[in-house]
């Protein structure tokens, strides 16, 4: 792969791409995942350890929907790179794409990705909000949080390579 790391390298995949089967084979099982969430919590991503997930763009271009709390996606691990494969400046067809759909009164408090590991490396992702007309459709849940937060005290994020977009927002209680 290339990665200079001499920590641990998995990837996460959308289970019904066509390649998924084939891409788990090569990669070995150990090293694959379905979400991103999982694998995060996976004892394959040691904290302070400089490992890398790589989320693989699903093969109908389609947004992996995120929809856990407090966040979509908790990076609460130290020095893990968390990157979107096939990113570039343009975010075109082949972007990974991380949404968290429903109203304010659905979603997480933090929004869909909650940083609070010091020291990532978060890349590649175009983050879509489409939250309903609760709090006028904000993403966060009226809380603290908003579409990428980051918690207090983190040292070090480097977040780059990124689109944030809110997309869905009624501001007149859904009369438009």
């Amino acid at each position: 792969m290339g990665i200079p790391t001499t920590g641990n390298v998995v990837f996460v995949k959308s289970s019904v791409d066509a390649d998924y089967t084939t891409v788990k084979d090569a990669v070995g099982r150990s090293n694959f995942f379905d979400t991103i969430q999982e694998a995060i919590d996976s004892p394959k991503i040691r904290g302070g350890k400089n490992d890398y997930i790589i989320v693989c763009p699903r093969d109908d271009q389609s947004s992996w929907v995120v929809t856990g709390t407090p966040a979509g996606v908790n990076l609460n691990k130290d020095n893990v790179h968390l990157i979107g494969l096939g990113y570039g400046p343009t975010f075109g067809s082949n972007s990974v794409i991380l949404e968290q759909p429903g109203t304010a009164g659905t979603i997480g408090t933090m929004g869909i990705l909650q940083v609070t590991g010091d020291a990532c490396e978060v890349a590649g992702f175009a983050f879509i909000g489409t939250a309903g007309t609760s709090t006028g459709g904000t993403m966060g849940d009226g809380g603290d949080g908003g579409v990428v937060t980051v918690g207090p005290g983190v040292q070090g994020l480097h977040l780059h390579d990124f689109k944030i977009e809110k997309t869905g927002v009624q501001w007149d209680a859904g009369t438009t």
